[in-house]
């Protein structure tokens, strides 16, 4: 992403898919547990979209890179499935739009 000027990579966390009752895949389900201390930024997240095959939670001053998600991860974010992101430990939920296709 031109113009970023803080971004934080992350290759080693847990993201899930959520599916409806008909077994539609209808969210994505995030926890900042799997998060060291990148939860805060994921919290504060905006928007999420598939950049150059990694997912960028994008906040107000950083943007949180997630490293090689699973190809059906990024089909859910290129289908413009919204992601939940979770803080268990303080019982929050944050709900970020996501931005359908890939971009570069």
């Amino acid at each position: 992403m031109s113009g970023e000027a803080n971004v934080l990579a992350v290759e080693s966390y847990a993201i899930g898919i959520a599916n409806d009752d008909s077994g539609q895949a209808c969210c994505l389900i995030f926890s900042i547990d799997s998060l060291a201390n990148a939860g805060e930024i994921a919290l504060g997240s905006t928007l999420c979209q598939v950049v150059d095959g990694n997912l960028h939670f994008t906040g107000a001053s950083v943007t949180l890179l997630l490293k090689k998600p699973a190809g059906a991860v990024l089909e859910c974010v290129q289908k413009g499935l919204p992601v939940v992101v979770l803080d268990n430990a303080r019982g929050l939920e944050h709900l970020v739009p996501t931005a359908s296709g890939e971009h570069s």
